[in-house]
């Protein structure tokens, strides 16, 4: 567990005379010794609980110390040579080209590119138009007027 009983003891002490503080005015002094003896014993255990909990969550100083020892060469080489390097170098060096007749995925031949660069036409796509038909304006009047008809 992190720390000892003694931070217990601290914590419960401030937390008696913080309880013990805030009802000196209010409360006679039994009443305020009884709630702060009540405070000091949750605050003991406030801190238990908490000094249980912080053993999970921080690290162990010993147990950490050992680890790094154990993956202190680990890491230290690193080998740089690919497995057939010299066939990479060599395509690397010449430039990889795609056999006669065949096409790499995604590339173009070099005239399709040219010949779709002169004919570069703009979209134009449909104009957006709202879904309803718009009432005639007979209809409109005729509505109009049975409304009018309506309120007399």
């Amino acid at each position: 567990m992190v720390g000892s009983w003694r931070i217990n003891g601290w914590i419960a002490a401030g937390g008696a005379l913080l309880t013990l503080v805030l009802n000196a005015g209010r409360n006679p002094w039994d009443v305020g010794g009884v709630r702060a003896l009540a405070a000091a014993a949750a605050f003991w255990l406030l801190a238990y609980a908490l000094r249980f909990l912080l053993t999970f969550t921080l690290p162990d100083p010993a147990s950490a110390a050992g680890a790094d020892e154990s993956y202190a060469g680990r890491g230290a080489a690193l080998d740089l040579e690919a497995a057939g390097s010299e066939e990479l170098e060599e395509l690397l060096r010449e430039g990889w080209k795609a056999p006669d007749g065949e096409r790499v995925h995604g590339q173009r031949e070099p005239h399709a590119v040219r010949e779709e660069a002169g004919s570069f036409q703009r979209l134009s796509p449909p104009q957006l138009s709202a879904a309803r038909e718009q009432p005639a304006e007979q209809d409109l009047l005729q509505a109009v007027r049975q409304w009018n008809s309506e309120d007399k």
